[in-house]
């Protein structure tokens, strides 16, 4: 008897150290509400949300034309990523709706297609034009690195798409 009441007590005790662990565990960015996740993007911003001034050895030159490129590729970047966010929208509406246009919501996925590719065609040219400002030692640093940023948001185009 005292073995059972013994077993049932450590094992309540196991469980609520799982459940401290996991409410203490690292929080992924794409949980955007959440605090770890906001002093993750605050970090970010910082840093002026380039991550790639990370690469070792930067003179203060190539930093300044990384921001350049980076900044002329968010302005280019964004009113797409809008268009998404609104055919995204009109895409669950028609989904949604007792009438679904079968057409017109294909339409609509052929859109936010077209406008992915034209986003991830822009990345890479981005990608393309920082490469060029590295010497050998640091393109080799990007490439084993920066790729890590042409991952979900490229495939979706945008931050939180799919959620």
């Amino acid at each position: 008897m005292k073995t059972v009441k013994y077993f049932k007590t450590m094992t309540l005790v196991l469980v609520m150290a799982g459940f401290a662990g996991i409410s203490n565990a690292q929080v992924p960015p794409s949980k955007p509400n959440h605090p770890q996740a906001m002093q993750w993007h605050q970090k970010m911003q910082r840093n002026g949300g380039w991550d790639h001034m990370r690469i070792p050895n930067l003179t203060d030159q190539q930093k300044d034309q990384i921001k350049d490129i980076m900044l002329k590729n968010r302005e280019s970047v964004m009113p797409l990523q809008n268009q998404m966010r609104e055919k995204a929208a009109h895409l669950r509406t028609l989904s949604t709706g007792d009438n679904v246009d079968q057409k017109a919501a294909e339409a609509v996925i052929d859109d936010i297609g077209n406008l992915r590719t034209q986003i991830m065609k822009k990345r890479f040219e981005t990608h393309q034009q920082i490469r060029e400002l590295l010497n050998d030692e640091q393109r080799v640093w990007f490439d084993s690195h920066a790729m890590m940023g042409f991952g979900r948001k490229a495939r979706t185009g945008m931050h939180g798409f799919n959620r």
